[in-house]
């Protein structure tokens, strides 16, 4: 055996270049593990917020259509706090790779820090968070033309001053024109054997007084037909959104972008379909007439109801004062029948204020009319035409006799307005703030029939969240995120 020996310097040459590629590898895994715990920290914060966002109330969604997250989450009080603890429950179980598994954990993250910095609650800008989604849910399922038609109307009804023009004023003086004659007499122009003027005594047997007398019936007398099916349901309103009228408490629209004109239309459109009406009851509301309540605002079907009929004849009224003074062969007919009653009572001199009673109380007896079609389920045009119109001179006189449920088809008018739709008028000229607030509500009002809602509230419903997390790692890394979410 020969004994060999031999130069180790090729063995300090591995050990440098190993040590360097051994430097390399190390820093190549932490530099992975680094980004790792980046990728961990972002999913699981996303995925977390993703979670979050899915636990919108159900049955506000149902009901309604909209994404509201509740942060009651069912209990008797509201925070964000439970908001923050349900984003730390899901990034930790997000974070959490070994699921019991004999896995090694490669990023060791742990969820440090979850803060809400951030919200928009529904009830805040005066309800402009509600409007906002409300509009969404109406822009998505209709598109921007659902408006047009209704504001086209909504022009042509602002043009003729049918919701501002007051025609009492001529109405009444008219009247009272007539009503100090048939009181102290008219002057003859001739005088006694004492010089005294003498004072002939009038009658006027107007048949406009007649007519006028139905003003003094209750209205849902006069243009119900069947007032035994009138909803008598009530409401308790002290608990509800615009009774406490909260302050905002949150960011509002935020960074979202504002409302456009057009918009508050469709919003009106929202309340008349999320709402039941006097033609379109919703039984399973707490209120039946549920737009009547955002337009009048009273605690019971009844009140609103009648608030609303009340509105609909001032409007047909004008409107069809506005009709009847545009034709001539209508404002000729009355006329001549004005001035066969004051010559047959000597008082030709009355003629004028005759006609002018005559032509109100034929409008208004055209109005209720209007109304009985309206609430039977049928249209009317804002604006009526000749073939349009109804009654006669003479036939106005039946107006209390009237029964709209007994007309046959052809009578009935197809074309116009229906009795929602002249509710969104209203709307439409309606306190922005009150209705959305009212709308509101409505939502409450509704939501809490259904057990485990009973103590619902749009004031602790938000629809965005402004989000700050840390990750932290065993491994001494830290993660700092930040993340905007809304739902619309």
């Amino acid at each position: 055996m020969k004994k060999r020996s031999e130069n180790g310097a090729i063995t300090i040459y591995m050990s440098v270049i190993l040590s360097v590629i051994l430097s390399l590898f190390l820093t190549i895994i932490e530099g992975a593990r680094c980004r790792a715990i980046t990728v961990d920290a972002e999913c699981a914060f996303d995925l977390a917020v993703y979670s979050v966002f899915a636990e919108y109330n159900r049955e506000l969604f149902e009901q309604y259509g909209l994404f509201f997250i509740d942060t009651s989450y069912g209990e008797s009080s509201a925070s964000l706090d439970r908001v923050e603890n349900h984003l730390k429950y899901y990034m930790g179980e997000n974070l959490d790779v070994s699921s019991g598994l004999p896995v090694f954990n490669f990023t060791k993250t742990y969820v440090e820090q979850v803060e809400v910095s951030g919200c928009s609650y529904a009830t805040d800008d005066r309800g402009a968070v509600f409007r906002r989604q409300a509009v969404a849910y109406m822009k998505h399922k209709y598109g921007i033309a659902y408006a047009e038609k209704l504001e086209k109307e909504l022009e042509k009804a602002i043009d003729l001053e049918l919701f501002t023009k007051n025609i009492a004023p001529e109405r009444e003086a008219s009247q009272a024109e007539i009503d100090e004659a048939e009181k102290n007499g008219i002057a003859t122009g001739e005088v006694d054997e004492d010089g005294n003027e003498i004072v002939k005594e009038v009658d006027i047997d107007n048949p406009a007084d007649s007519v006028n007398g139905v003003r003094s019936k209750g209205i849902l007398l006069l243009v119900v037909e069947d007032t035994e099916k009138i909803s008598e349901q009530t409401a308790e309103l002290s608990s509800c959104v615009s009774y406490r009228k909260p302050a905002s408490k949150g960011m509002g629209i935020a960074e979202r972008e504002k409302e456009a004109f057009w918009e508050e239309l469709l919003f009106d459109g929202y309340i008349s379909e999320k709402c039941g009406t006097f033609t379109k009851p919703k039984k399973t509301g707490q209120l039946q007439y549920q737009t009547e309540y955002v337009l009048a605002g009273k605690n019971n079907d009844i009140d609103n109801l009648k608030n609303v009929v009340t509105r609909l004849l001032m409007l047909r009224e004008v409107s069809n004062v506005t009709y009847l003074f545009s034709d001539a062969a209508k404002v000729s007919e009355a006329a001549v029948l004005a001035a066969t009653i004051c010559n047959a009572a000597g008082a030709p001199v009355l003629t004028e204020p005759v006609k002018i009673t005559l032509l109100f109380a034929w409008a208004y007896a055209e109005a209720v009319y209007d109304v009985r079609q309206l609430l039977a389920g049928n249209r009317v045009p804002l604006l009526k035409t000749v073939s349009d119109w109804h009654y006669s001179l003479e036939g106005m006189l039946q107006v209390e006799a009237d029964d709209v449920t007994k007309l046959p088809a052809d009578a009935q008018i197809s074309s116009g307005l229906s009795y929602e739709e002249y509710l969104r008028l209203f709307l439409a000229m309606e306190n922005k703030e009150q209705k959305t607030f009212r709308m509101m509500d409505i939502a409450e009002m509704d939501v809490r029939k259904n057990s485990g809602f009973r103590k619902f509230s749009l004031s602790n419903c938000v629809d965005y969240l402004r989000i700050e997390a840390i990750v932290g790692s065993k491994y001494g890394y830290y993660r700092e995120m930040k993340r905007t979410y809304y739902y619309i």
